[in-house]
């Protein structure tokens, strides 16, 4: 064990010994034989005891500056702030305030157990923060409100993926695509989880293709470890999302995507872009034109398509034409 986390064990053993309501005032004796006790150890001495008290007391970068002393009558050690304990946390009221929005921001994952356990843990801290008035983040709710729905497709599969994922378990693992009655198997070296518009995905290398792939969590049927780990590659997981927008991967080349934007839906692209890679390359009174550096892909064909007549392609001329094409199909439908 580490002296650091023997050190840590011993100020926690001290902690307890003070707050004990049955055996008030224990001697440096008594608190050496409770920490020999905790650490499995054949002896400690006395002087390590009182330096861990000077440490409590003194040393600001442990931050607990507790309010040790001792009492010559008794003599023994008392905490001279009968509420103290190191458990309590120094949080300001702007710092707690925050922690409360921050419990009350997780209340949207509910419909995923493996996220809304954390809201349980914030819980515990508000329990060691002695604070008693947690009920007010339902006052909360009539001012913050989140689009979000109680229900998470294939959050079911979250708390299980994290694990194998922490641990590079191979997985088989079952998936169904919309469309097919079927479902078929792939060997799967998962990397990460995304959660993109709601829905969350697993992103990995499948043995078959040799190639990385996106899965919806709510397409898997099932999933299970091969019993075997596999080396992580040289990946990074960042550059890759920052190439696309959304999930998938398109035809994996990036290209300088060109978007012009009617002014009233261009300020809105300005004040919240697409993408991180968004530029705005030319504005005016009646638009602004911007440009992204991706892969062009589904997601980003769906994000196009969502502005309507607002915005036009430029370029490339390719993605230009699936515009058109998926335009003139939905005239069809009319």
């Amino acid at each position: 064990m580490s002296k650091n986390l023997d050190a840590v064990i011993r100020y926690r053993v001290i902690n307890s010994c003070l707050l004990s309501k049955t055996h008030k005032f224990p001697s440096r004796e008594e608190l050496r034989e409770k920490c020999i006790e905790a650490l499995g150890v054949n002896d400690l001495g006395i002087r390590t005891i009182e330096k861990d008290i000077f440490e409590m007391r003194y040393n600001e970068s442990l931050g607990y500056l507790a309010p040790i002393a001792f009492d010559k009558k008794e003599k023994g050690y008392f905490y001279e702030d009968a509420n103290y304990s190191i458990d309590n946390l120094n949080i300001g009221e702007d710092e707690m305030e925050a922690i409360k929005l921050a419990s009350s921001i997780l209340q949207q994952f509910k419909g995923t157990h493996f996220l809304s356990s954390l809201k349980g843990t914030i819980d515990r801290l508000f329990d060691v923060l002695k604070v008693r008035d947690f009920g007010e983040t339902d006052v909360q709710d009539e001012f913050i409100q989140f689009d979000h729905s109680d229900y998470v497709p294939g959050g079911e599969h979250l708390e299980q993926l994290v694990n194998h994922i922490k641990k590079n378990n191979e997985l088989e693992l079952f998936y169904q695509k919309f469309g097919t009655e079927t479902y078929k198997k792939y060997t799967f070296h998962p990397y990460c989880l995304k959660e993109f518009q709601g829905f969350w995905f697993v992103l990995g290398k499948v043995q078959e293709y040799d190639a990385v792939r996106t899965f919806a969590l709510d397409r898997i049927q099932q999933f299970m470890s091969t019993e075997t780990s596999f080396s992580k590659p040289d990946f990074d997981v960042k550059k890759y999302f920052n190439s696309i927008y959304g999930v998938s991967e398109g035809d994996g080349v990036k290209k300088v995507i060109v978007l012009k934007f009617n002014a009233a839906q261009g300020n809105y692209i300005k004040a919240l872009p697409i993408h991180s890679s968004q530029k705005v390359l030319e504005e005016n009174g009646d638009s602004i034109t911007v440009s992204l550096d991706l892969v062009p892909n589904l997601e980003l064909q769906m994000k196009i398509l969502s502005y309507g007549k607002s915005v036009r392609v430029i370029e490339p001329e390719g993605l230009s034409l699936q515009i058109q094409s998926l335009l003139e199909g939905n005239l069809e439908q009319y």
